[in-house]
């Protein structure tokens, strides 16, 4: 027996969700290409998609979120931590991988409450993808499949989802919209038409840091950090205080920060590690594909080639790795 769901009562599905007091995200069609949005009615969602053109990561670490008020003449700080019962519905796999990365980096040595109360107050409704996007490389990184993260995961097997695991929590909201029927399904399957060559990646590019290469890459970039917006995985922030005229109160703020601009690097006395834009987009690829690997034991990287998809000078980070990559490996087997 397995659990299925008519495609047609997905938007009755979300209506479900909306009335129970879930702020509800989906796929939505705009100007841009599909994108992650709140919506009203379950009629709003976008079941016809590749992939959305940001991940969801602005959901649980938003740029500008206030972390905490103060009040001098009240007696002092006030944490800003609200709870709010979401749900996302229509997120891929590779996303779904993105937060199980940011689950490691906000529960490292530290834990971030204000990412923790996010992701615990979000219910996770992944879609498995039926088709990839021209830059799509997940089955390359082993993000094309899911073993947790998720409270539920629907399958496309034509006109009808099948649920292939849920949560306790998950279960929960499964509703009469669900049925259960007998044989099995034959369900969509992934075909990456693009594939990069993952193999041990992190310590084979090592070979290439100091290649010239990199120079004529960093030509075309222009520290834009749009690769950076759209990667699912980049988390690095910085923070600030916005005090009020009165000097008494504020708020203290963190937004977001990435490596592929000037100031990143910035510390007292306006010395600046990385002046040079070829250090930039070295960082950015190393730190995909080998620095977080040794330091979590996984990739950053999850393949869902947003950082290709939006460059708009048509940079392709992992094209060029490959093939530097490969010339070393020839030099290397030919000693």
């Amino acid at each position: 027996m397995v659990l299925m769901i008519s495609k047609d009562k997905i938007p009755a599905f979300l209506d479900s969700l909306i009335g129970r007091g879930f702020r509800v995200l989906a796929p939505v069609r705009t100007k841009d290409g599909t994108s992650f949005r709140m919506i009203e009615g379950g009629g709003e969602a976008n079941l016809d998609y590749v992939n959305t053109v940001y991940p969801p990561k602005k959901f649980f670490i938003p740029d500008g979120e206030t972390l905490f008020e103060y009040d001098m003449k009240k007696g002092g700080v006030k944490k800003t931590l609200k709870r709010e019962r979401r749900a996302i519905f229509g997120i891929r796999p590779c996303d779904v991988h993105g937060l199980l990365v940011l689950d490691k980096v906000f529960n490292d040595k530290f834990r971030d409450p204000y990412y923790n109360r996010k992701r615990k107050d979000t219910l996770i409704i992944a879609v498995n993808c039926s088709e990839a996007g021209k830059n799509c490389f997940c089955q390359s990184m082993g993000t094309d499949k899911l073993s947790g993260g998720y409270d539920l995961l629907l399958s496309d097997a034509g006109n009808c989802y099948v649920v292939e695991g849920w949560s306790k929590r998950g279960k929960k909201i499964l509703g009469n919209f669900f049925e259960k029927k007998s044989g099995k399904p034959r369900l969509k399957k992934l075909r990456n038409r693009r594939k990069f060559d993952s193999r041990d990646i992190e310590k084979r590019i090592l070979n290439v840091f100091e290649s010239k290469r990199w120079e004529k890459v960093a030509e075309n970039c222009l520290s834009c950090g749009a690769c950076t917006v759209a990667c699912p995985t980049c988390y690095c922030f910085s923070v600030r205080d916005e005090p009020s005229f009165d000097e008494e109160s504020g708020e203290r703020k963190r937004d977001w920060s990435f490596c592929m601009f000037l100031e990143f690097s910035r510390v007292a006395g306006d010395v600046i590690f990385r002046r040079d834009r070829t250090e930039r987009c070295k960082q950015f690829v190393f730190h995909k594909l080998s620095y977080f690997k040794e330091e979590h034991g996984r990739q950053l990287c999850v393949g869902c080639g947003r950082c290709v998809d939006i460059c708009p000078t048509g940079i392709d980070f992992f094209m060029e790795t490959e093939r530097l990559v490969k010339k070393a490996d020839k030099k290397v087997k030919g000693k």
